[in-house]
């Protein structure tokens, strides 16, 4: 039988309820202030911080070309989907191609737009943020465009796949389906990025 003395060390050793307690709120703070580091997402910015320099005459026309050979490389490769699709599944015909066409341009590229918008906006925000919270002006946003490998990874990982499973279907119902997935898909890796933001401050560092 154990001596007390061990039983008294392993009385010790187990997490008392107060301990437990404190470990949760810990782990509750650091998921909502990952690192002292980073900028806190709700942070006020420098009003002082400069809209225009002579450096962005450089980089604006840069970024706008590098997201334009993106996008449409992109959007090439999504309207090519159906088309080779066809070429082996005699169901997708050009009913279905002209509706797949349609949902790129009536859904996917407004989308792209409104990211594009939205994205570049935040990170100029999280650059007025940056030169608060370092007490600097030479700070700039990370360049916000469209993530080629992705759109890629998309359109025949993920739309061409769908093309095949959705050929039996009527032209409109197979474009709305293939939409359906795809930005479910895209929503979804979404959600895990941001998860990227806040998972790693709860595990244990060594």
């Amino acid at each position: 039988p154990a001596s007390r003395a061990n039983l008294d060390q392993l009385r010790l050793e187990q997490p008392r309820p107060n301990d437990q307690q404190a470990g949760a709120m810990e782990a509750v703070t650091n998921f909502f202030k990952p690192d002292p580091n980073t900028v806190p997402i709700l942070y006020g910015i420098n009003k002082s911080y400069q809209w225009f320099k002579r450096g962005d005459v450089d980089a604006l026309p840069a970024l706008f070309f590098d997201n334009l050979s993106s996008l449409l490389a992109i959007i090439l490769a999504t309207l090519f989907v159906p088309v080779i699709v066809s070429g082996f599944v005699p169901a997708v015909t050009g009913a279905h191609i002209a509706a797949f066409e349609a949902m790129i341009f009536g859904r996917v590229l407004p989308g792209i737009a409104f990211a594009l918008a939205f994205g570049n906006i935040w990170y100029g925000w999280m650059a007025f943020k940056l030169s608060k919270f370092d007490g600097r002006d030479d700070v700039t946003a990370l360049p916000y465009g469209i993530n080629t490998p992705a759109g890629f990874l998309v359109a025949f990982s993920i739309m061409l796949p769908l093309c095949i499973q959705y050929s039996s279907l009527p032209p409109a119902e197979f474009a709305e389906k293939i939409w359906q997935v795809t930005a479910s898909a895209n929503f979804i890796g979404g959600i895990l990025e941001c998860l990227g933001y806040w998972l790693p401050a709860t595990l244990p560092h060594n």
